[in-house]
């Protein structure tokens, strides 16, 4: 019996499980060091406070790439047939991922807000910075702190 299936270009078969890995490494760097400056801040209660929702977003999308980048790898590098029930488990946690992309940036900037809020912080809606899912939420402890971040930013 013969294959009449075609085999993917070698570059791409080399590229998209580098750049998958390459991402997550990424995610796995960044979102740790965002999480750590925001636990920092709870405990510093610094004057101006930043929140970077955008890398809660990442960590979902780290979790899915992850996944695709292991099925790529495992499928097209070492040539590997998966089980159905290892492509079940993997699916998965890929849609772990994706709720958790989708739920941990809302969830988390709610208990964030309330914290600060609750001790006293203001929203400084005109010194924050929102580009699609990149969200930078600022919080300070005073409206002279927020009118100075506004106007540093002109």
């Amino acid at each position: 019996m013969q294959d009449n299936t075609e085999k993917p270009h070698f570059l791409i078969l080399i590229l998209v499980p580098l750049i998958l890995f390459g991402l997550e490494v990424f995610v796995f760097i960044a979102f740790p060091i965002e999480l750590f400056r925001n636990i920092r801040s709870l405990i510093n209660m610094p004057d101006i406070v930043s929140f970077n929702k955008g890398h809660y977003y990442l960590l979902g999308l780290g979790v899915c790439v992850g996944v695709f980048g292991l099925i790529a790898t495992l499928e097209h590098w070492f040539s590997i047939i998966l089980s159905e029930a290892t492509v079940k488990k993997l699916f998965r946690v890929a849609v772990l991922g994706l709720m958790l992309g989708l739920l941990l940036p809302h969830f988390s900037h709610f208990g964030f807000s309330r914290y600060f809020q609750s001790h006293g912080y203001i929203s400084c809606d005109a010194a924050s910075h929102r580009w699609l899912h990149s969200v930078i939420l600022v919080y300070t402890k005073n409206e002279m702190l927020c009118k100075e971040l506004i106007e540093a930013r002109k």
